[in-house]
């Protein structure tokens, strides 16, 4: 018994191996009326788009509208790829993340 529980404990350490860091970032409104999307400012003064995955691999419409309802909040996340929008600018998809403040 002993044995399976450390092979489980191996093999989630190896699968969250291929994930990006986390990071840690603010909730925030980008861009201008009726552009207006949830995004993250980071640590540095940068910030990016929060995309839905439309693939299953990451946050979806459903987890980015919840998340829309603590802008302001900080997050912990784990982001996608980086793509760059000609108006939005700076975009990813969301693989993992939670709020680390109470509303």
């Amino acid at each position: 018994m002993r044995g399976l529980l450390l092979w489980l404990g191996l093999c989630a350490g190896v699968g969250a191996m291929g994930l990006p860091p986390w990071e840690e970032g603010t909730l925030v409104a980008v861009g201008a009326p009726p552009l207006v999307r949830l995004g993250v400012e980071k640590g540095d003064g940068g910030t990016f788009v929060i995309q839905p995955a439309a693939d299953g691999k990451g946050l979806g419409a459903a987890e980015v509208a919840a998340l829309k309802k603590r802008t302001g909040s900080r997050i912990r996340y784990r982001a996608g790829p980086f793509k760059t929008h000609p108006l939005l600018g700076r975009e990813a998809v969301l693989l993992q993340a939670e709020v680390l403040e109470p509303r």
